[in-house]
């Protein structure tokens, strides 16, 4: 049976349940979306469907099979894991250590419930360390944004003041005056001419008159 899962960073860190296991004994299997590879620190917990003899082993996804250890690196041995018992793991980059299992005495059940709720306040702190750090760099990253935004408007204000407003105002009246000048010597450019034209028609009609 296979409940809702969360998965961050292709580990399952929390399920409401458990992933039914489709091995045999020793060999146990299961399968679990999304997962495509083994990374540390990928937990999980099953409902083995044998007992196990001895050493075991588990798969996920046909990724290939992994031993399974208790209390560290030790081999499981007959009646660690029983059938229907439930079992949790968490794989640390070589074997899938096993929770709540029998000690290394043998034996399934026992103290198992400390173990999953150490492991699982493992778990859970070391998820709360990750996002702590992302957070911190998201707030990081954003001050750092702030500062650049700070740092353009600082630039603007100054470059705005450092603008002579008057000085720029005496050009403005200064081309405008020069425009006047050149408008002016214009008019009396054309007046010249026109004064001109007419001093040579009037010439013209009288030479025309004399002859």
């Amino acid at each position: 049976m296979k409940i809702r899962c969360n998965l961050q960073g292709g580990r399952i860190v929390e399920t409401s349940s458990y992933f039914d296991d489709i091995g045999v004994a020793d060999a146990y299997a299961v399968v679990i979306d999304g997962i495509t590879s083994y990374t540390e620190g990928l937990t999980f917990t099953f409902k083995a469907a044998n007992g196990c003899n001895g050493s075991s082993t588990i798969e996920v996804n046909s990724l290939g099979v992994k031993s399974i250890k208790k209390n560290v690196n030790t081999d499981l041995v007959f009646g660690d894991i029983l059938a229907g018992e439930i079992i949790m793991v968490v794989y640390d980059g070589t074997n899938f250590q096993a929770f709540g299992i029998g000690s290394s005495s043998g034996g399934g059940g026992g103290g198992g419930d400390i173990d999953l709720l150490s492991a699982r306040v493992e778990v859970v702190s070391a998820q709360m360390t990750s996002a702590d750090a992302a957070l911190s760099n998201a707030i990081s990253a954003v001050s750092d944004n702030v500062d650049a935004v700070s740092a353009a408007q600082a630039a603007t204000s100054a470059a705005l003041a450092a603008i002579d407003v008057s000085a720029l105002s005496a050009r403005v009246a200064s081309n405008s005056a020069q425009m006047v000048s050149a408008d002016n010597a214009v008019l009396n450019a054309i007046s010249v001419v026109s004064v001109a034209q007419a001093n040579t028609s009037a010439a013209v009609l009288q030479m025309l008159f004399m002859k």
